[in-house]
């Protein structure tokens, strides 16, 4: 493991399970590879609230990479954080994207992330699905008002049925939006952030941060938002729940989330 110096994590469908649980093992092997020197950093799509308890439970003290890379962030005492790097949508695509939803596809809930917080105008029955996932419980705003006020948007979540997110994907593509990138994290999440936004980019920055070089880096994923840095790090490991193209992408193709393939891919370099 000597060539490795920096772990480079996804978190759903990655480090947890189906019931986005850590494993005992998966908390064994990050435990080992930091006794030998060598750090985890976990790269989500989550909001840094709805990380803290993953990192609490496995006593990590790196940044946190948050919403695909848009928000870097360390965390202080009594889940306060201070930003490390930050790129938020640009105001006037932030304000075209809710005019958009709304207009053509009413059916679809918006979620809107702003630094650690969220926020949307009613509960429905997407958010509360996505709150007992990452145990956060959204902000009741204007969207429109609070998005004419110069707040950050880090990320906008889009949920509805696959066809509903189909018609919204669509609008959006044939849209004047000229600096945002999306795409769907699941068949009923369409995630819309900066075009530049990516794990890749934030890997890049850590890696700088920590004078480590990306050819050191292991970095392990699941979905196409990881195939970017599972290609440029210097071992990239695809899950075994992995869509096929993020498979032939990476170096190593280790077990599913529920098989513990987080455990055994490290557990390999240990050895």
């Amino acid at each position: 493991m000597s060539t490795i110096k920096l772990v480079f994590s996804d978190v759903d469908g990655t480090l947890l399970d189906e019931r986005h649980q850590l494993t005992g093992e998966t908390k064994e092997i990050i435990q080992r590879m930091n006794n030998v020197g060598i750090p985890t950093v976990l790269a989500s799509a989550r909001p840094p609230l709805a990380m803290t308890k993953v990192t609490k439970e496995l006593g990590l003290k790196t940044p946190l990479v948050c919403y695909n890379g848009a928000l870097i962030v360390r965390e202080e005492k009594n889940k306060q954080f201070v930003s490390l790097y930050s790129l938020p949508v640009e105001r006037l695509d932030a304000l075209l994207i809710y005019k958009l939803v709304k207009q053509h596809c009413v059916d679809v809930s918006i979620s809107v992330y702003s630094d650690e917080h969220w926020y949307v105008e009613a509960l429905d029955r997407w958010h509360c699905q996505e709150a007992t996932i990452t145990e956060m419980r959204p902000k009741i705003v204007n969207l429109k008002e609070f998005l004419k006020d110069y707040h950050p948007v880090h990320k906008f979540l889009l949920m509805g049925n696959p066809e509903t997110l189909e018609i919204a994907e669509e609008k959006l593509r044939q849209s004047e939006l000229l600096d945002v990138s999306f795409y769907r994290s699941k068949e009923t999440y369409l995630e819309v952030t900066h075009q530049q936004v990516s794990k890749l980019t934030a890997m890049n920055l850590i890696a700088q941060a920590l004078h480590v070089d990306l050819k050191e880096i292991l970095a392990i994923g699941d979905n196409y938002n990881d195939l970017p840095m599972l290609v440029k790090a210097g071992v990239g490991v695809a899950m075994g729940n992995a869509p096929e193209i993020v498979k032939r992408s990476s170096d190593i193709v280790t077990r599913g989330n529920n098989e513990n393939g987080f455990y055994h891919a490290l557990a390999t370099f240990l050895h």
